[in-house]
């Protein structure tokens, strides 16, 4: 089965690969498709690119059970519902806005607008979702490490060096059919087989802190950059309306069936870092192939977006101008060479769960309130009140995750609600002095 799982890779990067870039040609077409993309490729590459997180949400429900979509799942259908309604004003500013560090510069200042790319970056550069898709490639091939690390990085990088975003959204409607057909098959697989089923003596109760913290995390798709890609992406305000639609009931669909198979292959389960090699143990080697097919789709199609992204601000923002040659080669180079240094030498011990909540507590702390501000009609703050906002809240959140500031209520979500609360009180301050000099 392992050969028909490499044929699947290979037909993938030939997908790939063979995709003719449009040939309109400059940064609009490459970063967002001329703006014209319709329905079903925007609800197929949001579908997609959100839950890339395959083997977190494998653990956590594993962990928590079924009550985990209430904190795992949930809260993101309730913000990307909200974008709905938030589209309209995102849109106003969809020319010339190319992506979102382009937007709060707008707002802020040039100087503001690069600062913001430097935690965007920080967001974006795929370490999690190159871990993942090494870890599955690892364990379903017996490939070792380093090697896996590399070919998952070259796979996840075709979309930036050939054809930009419009081959994103190609790749995507192929992804999406593959996700749900596997998913179906699986899921209707183990239904068949009852014998499968274990006890489920080993599920914990979820904690108010654990699931806070989850809930505060879910806040990253307020100023997630490939939702806002998508958004300027759309041929029209009301494309993208249908699209996070439909895009909603598919991921209530998908929730549903990633339930039911985590139901059903739950077992004496523990956190651990061969968590899909626990899961094929669990299934015969045609149920193995299908899951080793899913989670590989599942977690490209959002390392792609990731990879893209992250390159892509990094050779706007980062690169020399005379280096700067249009989609630099050099720019995705620098990634792949990051990302392989930090996973092989400080991720290869550590679960998926951990880099998430690493690396995005920062981030989400010191961008949603300049983001939210930046897309609503409402007061903006200075620049350098703004950027006092971006680090301050970095700043603290940055200590509590090195136990600098610990409190003893809510303890899992500390990083983030100390850095969200910094973020506040910033604002709050800067309208109190404004009010103050109008008196």
């Amino acid at each position: 089965m392992q050969i028909i799982f490499i044929v699947f890779i290979a037909a993938y990067f030939v997908l790939a690969i063979i995709k003719k870039p449009n040939d309109k040609k400059g940064d609009d077409n490459f970063i967002l498709a001329s703006r014209k993309a319709t329905l079903f490729p925007l609800v197929a590459t949001l579908v997609t690119s959100q839950y890339g997180w395959i083997s977190g949400v494998f653990e956590t429900y594993f962990i928590y059970g079924p009550k985990a979509w209430f904190i795992l799942s949930l809260p993101y259908l309730i913000i990307n519902f909200i974008w709905i309604k938030l589209v309209s004003y995102l849109r106003n500013t969809a020319s010339p806005i190319l992506d979102t560090p382009a937007l709060l510069a707008k707002h802020y200042g040039e100087k503001t607008g690069a600062i913001t790319a430097v935690f965007y970056v920080w967001l974006l550069i795929p370490f999690m979702y190159v871990h993942m898709g090494a870890q599955l490639l690892e364990q379903y091939l017996q490939m070792p490490w380093a090697f896996a690390i590399i070919l998952f990085l070259l796979l996840s990088s075709l979309a930036y060096f050939k054809g930009g975003f419009i081959n994103i959204l190609h790749q995507d409607k192929i992804l999406f059919g593959c996700i749900y057909i596997s998913l179906c098959m699986l899921f209707f697989s183990l239904i068949s087989k009852p014998e499968i089923i274990q006890n489920h003596k080993n599920i914990v109760s979820i904690g108010i802190d654990q699931g806070l913290n989850w809930v505060l995390l879910s806040l990253i798709v307020f100023i997630d950059p490939a939702v806002h890609q998508r958004i300027w992406a759309a041929k029209s305000t009301n494309v993208i309306k249908s699209s996070f639609r439909w895009a909603l009931f598919f991921w209530i669909i998908f929730d549903i069936l990633i339930i039911g198979l985590v139901w059903q292959l739950n077992t004496k389960f523990s956190a651990d870092l061969k968590l899909f090699s626990s899961i094929f143990a669990l299934l015969n080697d045609w149920q193995g192939l299908i899951l080793a097919i899913l989670a590989f789709s599942v977690i490209i199609s959002t390392a792609n977006t990731y990879f893209f992204t992250a390159s892509s601000f990094f050779n706007q923002y980062f690169m020399p101008k005379k280096w700067k040659i249009k989609y630099s080669f050099l720019s995705g180079l620098i990634i792949i060479v990051i990302v392989f240094i930090i996973l092989y030498f400080g991720f290869q011990d550590k679960s998926v769960l951990s880099i998430l909540f690493q690396f995005y507590p920062i981030a989400i702390s010191a961008l949603l309130l300049p983001v939210l501000t930046a897309i609503l009609p409402v007061k903006k703050l200075s620049p350098s009140f703004l950027r006092i906002q971006l680090f301050s809240s970095a700043i603290i959140c940055l200590l509590c995750q090195l136990d600098c500031i610990k409190i003893t209520i809510f303890a899992d979500a500390q990083a983030l609600l100390f850095g969200l609360s910094a973020s506040a009180i910033v604002q709050l301050l800067y309208y109190y002095v404004k009010s103050k000099k109008k008196r």
